[in-house]
Formats: structure tokens, C-alpha cells, sequence
């Protein structure tokens, strides 16, 4: 905030929230703060999680994560 910077990874709620849990968690971001963005399915959630198999490092973005998009069922 105000200038700071943050060099941490967010914890892989992947291992600790259900697929309608993360579900609920994206659904309640898209509509929030006036957006009028429809609800994540839980088989939505499902979808893409398949896709990514046993992968358990976080994405640090760049050429991997659009491999990644290009390959998977990422959005």
C-alpha cells in the first residue's frame, strides 16, 4: 500500500478450500465492489483444477503462466 512493495507468495488455498469453497471465495471477488460478473460454478472450479494436475508451486507468471493458459483450462 501507498508505494510498498511485497515480495511473498499467496498460501496455496488450493490444499485447504473445497471446490465450492474456492468457488464462493471467486464468486463473492466478481461481484463485489459494483461489478456485475455471474457466479464461478463449482464445476468450473473442477475443471481447471483437473487441468492442472499434482501442481503444487505457485505461478510466478510470465512465459510459464501463458503456456500455462494457452495448454490448460486456465481463464
Amino acid at each position: 500500500m501507498n508505494g510498498a512493495l511485497y515480495n511473498d507468495v499467496m498460501p496455496n488455498l488450493g490444499v485447504t478450500l473445497s471446490d465450492e469453497g474456492i468457488a464462493l471465495v471467486l464468486t463473492y471477488a466478481r461481484s463485489s465492489w459494483g461489478n456485475s460478473a455471474p457466479a464461478i460454478a463449482r464445476d468450473e472450479v473442477a475443471k481447471v483444477r483437473a487441468s492442472l494436475g499434482d501442481r503444487l508451486e505457485p505461478w510466478a507468471g510470465g512465459p510459464a503462466l501463458a503456456a500455462a493458459q494457452a495448454t490448460r483450462a486456465l481463464p
